[in-house]
């Protein structure tokens, strides 16, 4: 009885250091990739100070980094995690809201929640994301432009 005690017991601090060892390593190339985009980044504008960072995964990955330059303007950079792809600069005030776009999922698919409102880049043109969870309660997502808030693309899983 002692030896499967024993047995079970190294299967277990197998299974539990494998399980941190996966974490750590993903999450160390998620801050690798973002260190990275923020280098892209300031070749490209004159960043004072990276307010947020977050990774949209699309029909291409992209660091989606919240800056404010050198004269106090907003910008939203778009760093493909990719070489092969652009760096796509965003200023806020010229596209819609964040609040513009939930409404736009409202109006039309009359959520029962809104889970996330992200931006993101498809095809080269910035965009937001909206999941939510639709009348079936299934989660469901929802592409407008950035831009003007046309829509783009919709499905539910």
């Amino acid at each position: 009885m002692k030896k499967w005690i024993v047995v079970l017991l190294c299967i277990l601090i197998i299974v539990i250091w494998q399980s941190i060892f996966t974490y750590k390593s993903a999450q160390d190339y998620l801050t690798n990739q973002h260190k990275k985009a923020i280098s892209a980044a300031k070749g490209v504008e004159s960043i004072m100070e990276v307010t947020d960072i977050s990774t949209y995964h699309g029909t291409s990955s992209y660091s989606i980094i919240y800056s404010i330059l050198s004269d106090d303007s907003e910008r939203i950079i778009c760093v493909p995690n990719k070489d092969n792809l652009e760096i796509i600069t965003i200023d806020p005030e010229e596209g819609i809201s964040k609040e513009e776009a939930i409404e736009i999922v409202r109006n039309n698919r009359n959520p029962l929640s809104i889970l996330s409102v992200t931006i993101g880049v498809e095809q080269n043109v910035p965009i937001w994301e909206i999941t939510y969870l639709d009348q079936q309660e299934r989660y469901s997502y929802y592409y407008v432009t950035f831009k003007d808030g046309t829509f783009i693309k919709r499905y539910s899983l």
